[in-house]
């Protein structure tokens, strides 16, 4: 799990009173994780498990405060961006994220990349910190990654036309790959599929339109939406070896949370060795 499962190793090894900091933590003011969800229901439960699988807990209580705010009826964002007239989603995303905020939320988690596109008009609606995933999947991108690097990115029609990862991505010296025009409907057909419970049915489509991606000179693929990494499970399942790494924006964004709460209990678990020694 990347840098979250290295920082999780060397954290949880030392002693019990690890464990009893944690728990310190918690109980005298630790980090709550504020998830604006519904955008749409898979990629949030996607998001939380993988949240979940990235926490090094061996009990209930060591497992990362959340609270989710799950709206499904945000209206569409890709037709937002896409068409002027189309409902915007925007003041629905600011109740949530008030509604986070007003729960008890210390920092909020957007497991939609469409949804960034409004992440400004977001961060000014509350008084906390919200994560920019696409920010820090371009980050964990470009680390690995000469300059100059293709990077193919699958995404909807919306998230393409806002630019939101060729922007970023552009910025850190490396050159956004899009898919064919023609293409550009089958993704969202896959968007689709996930979205009604039907991701193993769009499997092969993702495969064949990431495989174009490859094939062009893609050095690596960006899940831009997070209902792709739901359907690319069933093509990783196929296959053992892409060829490519291909990157889970929902996957570094969880490990993003995962990484924070570990560092607020390493502060906690320092104090408490200092309270003991007195």
């Amino acid at each position: 799990m990347g840098q979250a499962k290295h920082a999780a190793k060397s954290f949880w090894g030392s002693n019990m009173l690890m464990a009893l900091a944690a728990r310190w933590a918690l109980d005298k003011g630790g980090r709550m994780i504020g998830v604006l969800g519904g955008m749409g229901p898979v990629a949030t439960v996607d998001f939380l498990n993988k949240m979940l699988a990235a926490t090094p807990a061996r009990t209930d209580q060591e497992h990362v405060p959340f609270v989710t705010y799950s709206d499904p009826a945000v209206p569409d964002r890709s037709t937002a961006i896409r068409d002027g007239r189309a409902p915007s989603p925007l003041p629905r995303m600011v109740n949530g994220v008030r509604a986070l905020e007003k729960a008890g939320a210390d920092l909020i988690a957007i497991p939609c990349n469409t949804a960034h596109y409004w992440y400004d008009q977001l961060t000014e609606a509350t008084s906390i910190p919200v994560l920019d995933m696409v920010a820090l999947a371009s980050k964990t991108i470009a680390a690995d990654l000469a300059d100059g690097a293709e990077v193919g990115i699958l995404a909807t029609r919306g998230t393409l036309a806002a630019r939101l990862y060729q922007k970023k991505l552009e910025q850190l010296g490396l050159h956004p790959l899009e898919p064919a025009p023609d293409r550009l409907c089958a993704i969202d057909k896959v968007v689709s599929a996930v979205k009604a419970n039907q991701a193993k049915s769009a499997a092969s489509t993702l495969k064949t339109i990431a495989a174009e991606l490859r094939e062009r000179g893609a050095h690596a693929i960006a899940l831009g939406c997070t209902e792709l990494p739901v359907c690319w499970h069933f093509v990783a399942a196929e296959i053992s070896d892409f060829g490519i790494p291909i990157i889970d924006p929902t996957t570094i964004l969880a490990e993003e949370c995962v990484r924070l709460e570990l560092a607020i209990r390493r502060r906690r678990y320092s104090a408490a060795q200092d309270m003991t020694a007195v």
